[in-house]
């Protein structure tokens, strides 16, 4: 039996809850291609994660104000369902709106590439909305088109956040 209690390998100056010294010390690949790129959009891909939360909000929102739309006409004088034409698109277009957003929330969030598609969709309708809408609709495209936005919902960006167990540490909520 050695005198250490960490083994006969490590030095007795260990401290296994010491904070480590460098970034090489956690596991990371400091100085390699791989951590310069993931440094360099590191910022770009949490913008795009940002954008995934407001269109989760968004969409949570719209189908929470829905519901409750539905459930006063129905128990308003009428006490009918809608019904006719007019009454259906009022309610099925922002349904349909709402769970697009709700979808493409949770492709941005976990970075997807068919979100980049959806998530252009929802930035072009919403430049529309003079002024904020258009304001933000152009800042998400930017964000989705960029050379930036390309190298985070490609293959390389996502092999590297998924291979760094400091990055992965820090995500917060995953959904």
């Amino acid at each position: 039996m050695s005198g250490n209690q960490y083994g006969d390998d490590v030095p007795e100056e260990y401290n296994p809850f010491q904070a480590p010294q460098s970034i090489d010390e956690a596991g990371s690949h400091a100085g390699s291609h791989v951590e310069e790129v993931r440094r360099k959009h590191l910022s770009h891909e949490a913008s795009l994660k940002s954008v995934g939360t407001l269109y989760l909000l968004g969409g949570g929102l719209t189908l929470l104000g829905l519901f409750w739309g539905l459930a006063i006409t129905m128990s308003g004088g009428r006490g009918r369902p809608p019904s006719g034409s007019t009454d259906l698109t009022i309610f099925i277009l922002p349904f349909a709106l709402a769970v697009m957003q709700l979808v493409t929330a949770v492709g941005l969030r976990r970075l997807r590439p068919w979100a980049r598609i959806t998530s252009g969709i929802l930035s072009a309708l919403s430049l529309f909305w003079i002024p904020l809408g258009t304001i933000m609709g152009a800042y998400i495209l930017y964000l989705l088109l960029s050379a930036k936005g390309r190298m985070v919902f490609s293959g390389p960006s996502g092999i590297i956040v998924g291979r760094d167990r400091v990055l992965r540490s820090r995500r917060g909520w995953r959904f």
